[in-house]
């Protein structure tokens, strides 16, 4: 029995599997860069990092001499995209990285308290916060919020509706894996709530 880890970095994505007992059995790593359109700017491309994260997780599972029984993956904080009620892609995320979106705050402020947001985040409002990136999507791409049916990580939304809805084996050598995702982000509420805000 092994397990797979993947850490989805913001210029890499590397996948190890180990087993029970924590010896490492095999790994995989691959690198891809963000998408910047100005000072400032930094965007991670959902197709670039879907597609890596699948060929380090079957150069991972290829190698490994034992099932692979669970997947778990680790993204990076507060960036999502947006998919419509298909599962089509309708922007890119923008990364924790991007210094956009600061100017949106006093907007938000007029919907919610920075005190309830310390509550849900543990942390003063600031433009690397989800309900923030949210905001600044809308200004970015006018109209995405409107079309959006899910908002999450790519490769974990990616890497779910692979494994889960198509049961496709490809990506692993035995059976169907138990799947798990975390992310560090901290502060979400309703997306309807958040779709009339950014008006």
């Amino acid at each position: 029995m092994a397990l797979i880890g993947v850490d989805v970095g913001g210029t890499g994505v590397k996948a190890l599997a180990f087993s029970v007992t924590g010896e490492i059995l095999s790994s995989a790593y691959q690198e891809y860069d963000m998408y910047s359109d100005g000072p400032g700017h930094f965007e991670m491309v959902p197709d670039k990092l879907a597609k890596a994260t699948f060929q380090v997780l079957k150069e991972a599972a290829a190698a490994c001499p034992e099932r692979i029984d669970g997947i778990g993956v680790s993204s990076f904080a507060e960036t999502f995209i947006c998919f419509d009620k298909d599962g089509k892609i309708l922007s890119n995320g923008i990364m924790y990285l991007d210094n956009r979106g600061q100017h949106l705050v006093p907007k938000l402020l007029e919907h919610i308290s920075r005190e309830e947001i310390i509550g849900y985040s543990g942390a003063a409002p600031r433009n690397i916060q989800s309900l923030l990136r949210m905001m600044l999507m809308q200004e970015i791409w006018p109209g995405v919020l409107e079309k959006t049916g899910t908002m999450g990580h790519a490769p974990v939304l990616s890497l779910y509706n692979r494994l889960e809805r198509t049961h496709d084996k490809s990506i692993l050598s035995a059976g169907s894996a138990r799947f798990s995702a975390c992310s560090n982000s901290a502060a979400y509420l309703s997306l309807s709530s958040m779709k009339s805000w950014a008006k």
